[in-house]
């Protein structure tokens, strides 16, 4: 299997486990902070290029598409990291459980783990290193912590 390291999603966050599960208070009783809005939005925008990219059948036709599409989304994360780091080091251990229970859920993270458990997109990165390579360059830059 191709081995993607952001699957892990507390890498995404930069959330350590925490040695006590969140209840559903904290994620129901959540109000989302601008920081985590801009990686959501981040998320979803790189899952948008991700399946445009995997739709086109010449693989140097994806790698093309990750690469050109994703030039803005590295900047808007290189941008987004100082801040969504800052803003993550102040929250609880309670609401970082939440933010992991969030993020978890969401439609991007669903997708980018069907990259790993779908044969057929596995298959395809995995026969094409320099396809596989382009998909990781541009998911790595969720990785949000401070650099």
């Amino acid at each position: 299997m191709t081995y993607f390291p952001l699957l892990t999603l507390a890498l995404l966050v930069a959330v350590p486990e925490a040695p006590t599960t969140a209840g559903p208070t904290a994620v129901e009783h959540y109000q989302q902070n601008p920081a985590e809005t801009k990686f959501n939005r981040l998320g979803a925008d790189m899952m948008a290029v991700v399946q445009r990219a995997l739709s086109a059948t010449n693989d140097a036709e994806a790698i093309a598409i990750l690469q050109k599409e994703g030039a803005p989304l590295r900047q808007q994360a290189q941008q987004l990291r100082p801040t969504y780091a800052q803003w993550m080091a102040g929250l609880s251990s309670r609401e970082k459980a939440g933010v992991r229970a969030r993020l978890q859920n969401s439609s991007f993270a669903t997708y980018f783990g069907t990259l790993e458990t779908d044969p057929q997109l596995n298959n395809r990165l995995r026969s094409n290193p320099k396809l596989n390579q382009a998909v990781k360059d541009l998911l790595s830059t969720l990785d949000m912590r401070a650099k």
